[in-house]
């Protein structure tokens, strides 16, 4: 209560009583009632009923000098009732009466509120000094012109002291309405209070109790019947529930509470005739955008028709309890708006609390709009993200208008398969409304995009009004077109899928130390990219023996050892110039992993994508690849997995892939300045492949040297059964290379070597060399007699030695079988191939034309005697000077020809010639996993 004047009669000034009694302040009664004009109760639903309540206070029985009289036990200070949910007031439906009006002001104290701004009655019991029994006066109840930030406003002059029912909105519960008297003047010994509001105010069955302009009563209202008071809209099972409290000047803020839920009868208090009220919500949805695969704002409009909520012969529309929205499939979140996205904390959004939200601002991802005909003003604010996590997001509407503060919290669904968004509100109060508006963010970092093709698309809605089960859901469909491409292209039948590539080394010095990274980029409305695979150029390679490789399980769950990162991968994802940026800044990066054998590569890539965008984490995506190894060039296949398209109901939406290999010492480049290209082909989520190419060219060639050794020799001892033998042995000398420098010297590119006529190749081994059909399928089932040697090769590259079998294989179309070398180490295998020719003057040649781009320390070919050795001898070898004809071709073009001594060995000295011939040593070759070993 406020008072603005104070008029009270001096007569009445001497006889208020002061507190003064020793009582305890408390409520003797409390109770209430819903009714027509004429007074019967009224328990229709959405009906205009008048209402009251009624508040007795604890009363003593006191003697004075005259004989016993009545005191109230207390002076009351301040009261609030809290209405049942649902129970509505619309302060629009009348007139409204000022303060100075209500004080009189300019009216010699007579009230001068219009007539038609009256809204009801309210008795007040008062109790004076020595007066018998309490004193009951009836005054008129105005709808008032409420302060700034009030919903409503009631008010009375009761002897000059005006009283103000201030009508409030419960925002941090049920989002009822409680009226609150707050300050009720000290000098009002108040024993009861009855206060009836009438459902419709301009009623003629009023007219008796409505104070004309010239304080009589039984004026009569000109306005238009429209209706003040509306009951709820829900027909419970249990009754209606009011409860109130109030304290006193003696004991302020020591509360004592009442409630009420059954009429004066007894009987509970429940409403009816729900099935009744009308029901007719509909639903609008519009993208800000026609364009496909395009960050979109949103505009999701619902529609409530009120027609029945003013008009005193028609019942007020159910209340919209539950909504559910689900969007087109298509229509889905944007990754890109999580960039710079925060929460608004549930501190911040003071939900089930008193007041507005205070969200920060950038936790906004939309704004809301209320039109409702309680209130001269829409409730506007802001929608915002709650802290949550895909699948599961929430929001918070938050929008304040003339003190009236809602906070509602919707639940976001996101189809885990295919991302499309259903949202629903649950609980909403039970407070009518015309129009809501959700608009949500819109611009380059839109809260959602189109979908990906043209076409008309559905938005179906479930309503439940709060009369359920008595009234049946209302289902809504609204439909909107997406009419061309990205940027106003026109539309096609089928989305292209045509993604680059752009790869390439930081360094282009031949041979020396680089990081290397890779680009795929794919332009807005195209097909989804589903895997990769891609291919280095020959000679790009790593140093896997300088790397651990990461073992099961930690490849698969993505928490490989540092020690096994060689470099990192950089994500955007999502529509439009904006994608979201995954690593974001400021948070750990993406390792690529060095794995051991995968999906029956050699190797593998663990890629441990830690997605964390804005508030929200979605874990770690590990994305695991496999490396194969060209077994004929050495290069490098990467075939990655199925790369996830939705995380959670989040499209990934990959836009550009880079991977970024950049751990010091690993990657290395060719020592070939040929012009080469990094290849490769991506995959749809469709099905469709598309080819990857970026040129990759070092240079800087002719810096590196080209000094192998190379070295070979022969037995002495041969015979027509056993045949020759040819240990062959090229090594790279051994030189201290700077920190950025693989290799100072050029690898080999091609040799080609000519035996001597004393070693021709053995016709009867080539007769039984293995098909290339056999050793195409499988080495290991050739003929035994088909494998004629043993090799072996160090390189820096691999951990282990390669070595293995050499076998004669024969082709189709060549004239005699080649040499084929299979080496093998750490699940690599290399195969050279050898070339051989015989000429018409018996002159065995082989030509490797084709050898890998890899830097070896060494490499050893020995080809034994035996049953099916390689070679023959013609003549006896020890008193021969055998040499070769040998052309090496390096990486980077330099030539080396020369003619290689053959050394003999286990030729007998003059005085042991006769012990040579009763010798009877011999010599065996043993080939295992372990590499070439002899044994004399």
């Amino acid at each position: 209560m406020r008072i603005r004047g104070l008029a009270v009669p001096l007569a009445l000034v001497l006889t208020l009583v002061l507190s003064g009694s020793a009582g305890a302040f408390g409520i003797s009664g409390f109770s209430g009632s819903l009714s027509d004009p004429t007074g019967s109760e009224l328990t229709q639903a959405g009906a205009h009923a008048d209402l009251t309540t009624t508040i007795d206070f604890n009363i003593l029985d006191e003697t004075g000098p005259e004989g016993p009289f009545e005191v109230t036990d207390g002076n009351a200070k301040d009261i609030e009732v809290n209405l049942p949910p649902g129970l509505v007031g619309d302060p629009q439906a009348t007139p409204m009466c000022t303060d100075e009006q209500l004080e009189g002001v300019q009216n010699g104290g007579e009230i001068s509120c219009p007539v038609d701004s009256q809204v009801g009655v309210v008795s007040i019991t008062l109790y004076f000094q020595y007066v018998e029994h309490g004193q009951t006066f009836t005054v008129p109840v105005y709808n008032m012109q409420p302060p700034l930030g009030m919903p409503a406003q009631f008010g009375f002059n009761i002897f000059g002291v005006l009283t103000f029912v201030d009508a409030k909105v419960r925002d941090n519960g049920d989002y009822g309405i409680t009226a609150d008297l707050s300050g009720i003047s000290e000098g009002l010994d108040l024993g009861a209070s009855s206060l009836t509001l009438w459902g419709v105010p301009a009623d003629p069955s009023h007219d008796a109790q409505r104070l004309g302009p010239n304080g009589e009563l039984g004026a009569p209202s000109t306005a238009p019947p429209l209706a003040l008071m509306s009951s709820p809209t829900v027909c419970p099972t249990t009754p209606l529930v009011t409860t109130m409290s109030a304290d006193s000047w003696e004991e302020p803020g020591s509360f004592v509470s009442s409630s009420f839920d059954h009429d004066e009868s007894g009987a509970p208090m429940l409403l009816t005739g729900c099935s009744k009220l009308p029901f007719q919500p509909t639903i609008k949805v519009a993208p800000d955008t026609s364009e496909a695969d395009t960050p979109a704002g949103l505009t999701v409009e619902v529609k409530m028709p009120q027609d029945g909520l003013l008009n005193p012969e028609g019942l007020a529309p159910a209340d919209l309890k539950n909504t559910k929205v689900t969007l087109p499939e298509g229509v889905v979140i944007n990754p890109g708006q999580a960039a710079g996205l925060v929460a608004c904390q549930p501190s911040e959004a003071a939900v089930g609390a008193t007041g507005p939200a205070h969200c920060p601002s950038a936790s906004k991802v939309g704004t809301v709009q209320i039109s409702t005909p309680l209130l001269p003003d829409k409730i506007e604010g802001n929608v915002y993200i709650l802290p949550s996590n895909p699948p599961h997001l929430q929001l918070l509407l938050a929008a304040s208008a003339d003190g009236v503060n809602l906070k509602l919290v919707g639940n976001v669904e996101l189809d885990p398969r295919t991302g499309q968004v259903t949202t629903t509100f649950d609980e909403t109060p039970q407070l009518p409304f015309t129009d809501l508006k959700l608009q949500f963010s819109g611009g380059a970092q839109a809260a959602l995009a189109t979908p990906a093709t043209c076409g008309t698309y559905a938005t179906a809605s479930d309503f439940t009004p709060w009369t359920t089960p008595y009234e049946s859901d209302r289902f809504s469909t609204d439909r909107f077109d997406v009419t061309s491409g990205p940027g106003g292209s026109a539309c096609s039948a089928q989305l292209p899928f045509a993604p680059s590539m752009s790869a390439g080394a930081t360094t282009d010095q031949a041979g020396g130390f680089t990081s290397f990274s890779m680009l795929i980029q794919r332009g807005d409305g195209q097909q989804r990219i589903s895997r990769l695979q891609f291919k280095t150029p020959e000679g790009l390679l790593g140093m896997i023996s300088k790397v651990p490789l990461c073992g099961e399980p930690a490849a698969a769950q993505g928490t490989c050892p540092a020690d096994t990162q060689i470099g990192h991968t950089v994500v955007q994802a999502g529509p439009g110039p904006y994608p979201l940026v995954v690593p974001q800044t400021g948070q750990p990066p993406a390792p690529i992993y060095l794995t051991g054998g995968y999906a029956g590569a050699p190797y593998g890539l663990s890629i441990a994508v830690p997605v964390v965008a804005g508030p929200f984490n979605l874990g770690t995506i590990v994305v695991r690849a496999a490396i194969s190894v060209d077994p004929h060039t050495s290069q490098l296949t990467i075939t990655t997995d199925e790369l996830p398209s939705v995380l959670d109901g989040i499209p990934t939406d990959l836009r550009t892939i880079n991977a970024v290999i950049d751990r010091p010492g690993f990657m290395f480049n060719p020592t070939s300045c040929a012009p080469m290209s990094f290849s490769g082909t991506a995959t749809s989520t469709e099905g469709t492949s598309a080819p990857l190419e970026s040129h990759f060219q070092v240079g800087s060639c002719r810096s590196l040297t080209f000094k192998p050794r190379f070295s070979a020799s022969t037995s002495g001892k041969t015979s027509r059964h056993r045949g020759a033998s040819l240990d062959a042995k090229i090594v790279y000398p051994t030189a201290a290379l700077g920190h950025n420098q693989a290799s100072q010297q050029s690898n080999i590119a091609e040799v080609k070597v000519e035996l001597p006529k004393r070693l021709p190749s053995r016709l009867t081994t080539l007769q039984k060399a293995c098909s290339a059909a056999v050793f195409e399928a499988n080495p290991a089932n050739c003929p035994a007699a088909s494998v004629v040697g043993a090799a072996k090769a160090v390189t820096p590259v691999l951990p282990v030695a390669l070595s293995g079998p050499a076998y004669f294989v024969s082709h189709g179309g060549e004239a005699f079988p080649s040499l084929e070398v299979l080496l093998q180490g750490d699940g690599v295998r290399v195969d050279l191939t050898g070339t051989t020719f015989i000429s018409k003057q018996g002159i065995t040649s082989s030509t490797f034309k084709s050898v890998p781009d890899v830097p070896i320390s060494s490499f050893e070919l020995y080809l034994p005697e035996g049953p099916h050795s390689a070679l023959a001898a013609n003549g006896n070898l020890c008193n021969s000077k055998l040499s070769m004809p040998t052309l090496f071709v390096a990486q980077n073009g330099a030539e080396i020809h020369q003619s290689t001594p053959i050394g003999v060995t286990g030729c007998p000295k003059a005085k042991q010639a006769k012990k040579a011939r009763n010798s009877q040593g011999k010599q065996a070759i043993t080939v295992g996993h372990r590499g070439l070993r002899r044994a004399n």
